[in-house]
């Protein structure tokens, strides 16, 4: 298992080398942590809305009028995904302690269908039920230095960390998680209509804002 990453060069092994300088990795699975991000620290909803608006580059070209085919080989070799690639890695080093319940909405429903989009294109897309029990329990981002799974955002941040059948019927966080005080205090039960699992029947892909996030 690797625990650090070489942030002078793109290198993935460690070399015995005393000009090399290395930064101490978090959960290498995520799949916004092939690289250490090594940009000064930005807010939360800064870094949300930048990667708002290319997602809405990338859905424009790849997403298709009705909001519910997504070409995903397309997104893979397009320019815009490895820069979306890039800007994802500045979620290692945000600060989610001071967002608003708007915030937080807006936030976590638009990286949530971006992961669930970035998940498909790296990992395939499931095609039973296990290896979705796998998928949304597994695909993850590195936000703010904790592993968030889709399972995490979902029933963990947005429903107020209520326990589902895709949890095995526990909750998320346990009581000494850290991600738990970012949990919404009530869940919000019209993150359904925002939500995209990647299913035929689910509703449209939207970005949203903090600022219209009720409307």
């Amino acid at each position: 298992r690797k625990f650090g990453f070489n942030t002078d060069v793109d290198e993935k092994m460690f070399k015995n080398d005393p000009n090399a300088f290395y930064q101490l990795g978090s959960d290498f699975s995520a799949l916004n942590s092939d690289k250490a991000n090594n940009c000064a620290q930005r807010k939360a909803v800064d870094v949300a809305e930048d990667l708002r608006k290319l997602i809405l580059q990338i859905f424009a070209s790849f997403l298709s009028k009705d909001g519910k085919r997504v070409d995903y080989k397309g997104i893979k070799e397009s320019q815009m995904f490895e820069s979306y690639r890039s800007m994802a890695r500045e979620l290692q080093r945000v600060d989610l302690s001071q967002m608003s319940r708007e915030d937080k909405l807006a936030f976590f429903i638009n990286i949530y269908n971006a992961l669930v989009i970035h998940g498909n294109i790296e990992r395939g897309t499931p095609t039973n039920t296990w290896q979705r029990y796998r998928f949304f329990s597994s695909v993850s981002y590195d936000l703010g230095g904790q592993n968030f799974t889709l399972n995490d955002i979902e029933n963990g941040i947005l429903r107020g960390n209520k326990s589902s059948m895709a949890t095995l019927y526990m909750i998320p966080f346990k009581a000494n998680d850290p991600r738990l005080s970012i949990s919404l205090e009530q869940a919000e039960p019209r993150i359904h209509f925002a939500l995209n699992c990647g299913a035929k029947s689910c509703p449209p892909i939207k970005t949203f804002t903090s600022g219209n996030i009720d409307s």
